[in-house]
């Protein structure tokens, strides 16, 4: 979910995750009170991976962007491994690790 965002019904083609779907629905809805504080929290707080990489310091944005093709869920638009390797961040820290 944090990935993808909110998630809709499973259509048919995704019946073998309908009771994945249902826990992950459950959670998002769901609070817990956390020991440390005693705060109510909710088990996920929706919001995606880009903001969370963005909100480390000292992260390029080459990394964030590298990160996120990796986690593309549709295998026909994720880089495959060859592919992942040439992707200009990579190149680019190669390059300047050997400069270094």
């Amino acid at each position: 979910m944090r990935l993808r965002g909110p998630l809709g019904e499973p259509d048919q083609a995704q019946q073998d995750i309908v009771d994945e779907f249902y826990v992950a629905q459950f959670l998002e809805q769901s609070t817990f009170i956390r020991p440390e504080t005693g705060r109510e929290e909710q088990y996920i707080k929706v919001g995606s991976i880009q903001k969370e990489l963005e909100a480390i310091q000292d992260i390029e944005n080459g990394c964030i962007d590298f990160i996120l093709s990796l986690l593309v869920v549709d295998h026909t638009k994720r880089p495959s491994a060859m592919e992942a390797l040439q992707h200009s961040w990579l190149q680019e820290t190669t390059i300047q690790d050997e400069l270094d």
